[in-house]
């Protein structure tokens, strides 16, 4: 499941830093969309450590943001739509406190990852096993 989430400082009218990021559960990495003000690299890791999750760089533990109160389950599943965020401004060159709030869910589709019941049993389309169509 991916997941798109917005980061941004508590008055967005004085404080026009703000990111807008996909957050692959399945995989556990995330990708920038669209950024201003805070310094990210294109992707990275994600950590959820007790209801805290981490975005770092592929390989490193130091988070460019850490998002309060968003928890991913064992099973993708997000608990919750908003919450605190904290990351270092780019303008400021300080530490940000602000918030990030869930914008949209995509789910995998499942059709895509089931072969059709034909090719699951070994039978062609012709509905024979190893017999074309038309033949």
């Amino acid at each position: 499941m991916r997941l798109s989430i917005l980061i941004n400082t508590p008055d967005p009218t004085t404080g026009h830093e703000y990111a807008v990021l996909w957050l692959d559960t399945e995989n556990l990495d995330w990708s920038v969309d669209t950024r201003h003000g805070i310094e990210l690299p294109v992707t990275g890791d994600m950590h959820d450590v007790d209801g805290v999750l981490t975005l770092c760089e592929h390989g490193c533990d130091k988070p460019f943001v850490t998002l309060h109160g968003m928890h991913i389950d064992r099973h993708g599943n997000i608990h919750s739509a908003q919450g605190d965020a904290n990351w270092i401004s780019g303008v400021r060159h300080q530490s940000v406190n602000g918030h990030w709030r869930l914008r949209a869910v995509k789910r995998p589709d499942p059709s895509q990852h089931i072969p059709p019941a034909g090719a699951r049993a070994g039978i062609r389309h012709s509905g024979e096993p190893g017999r074309p169509r038309g033949r």
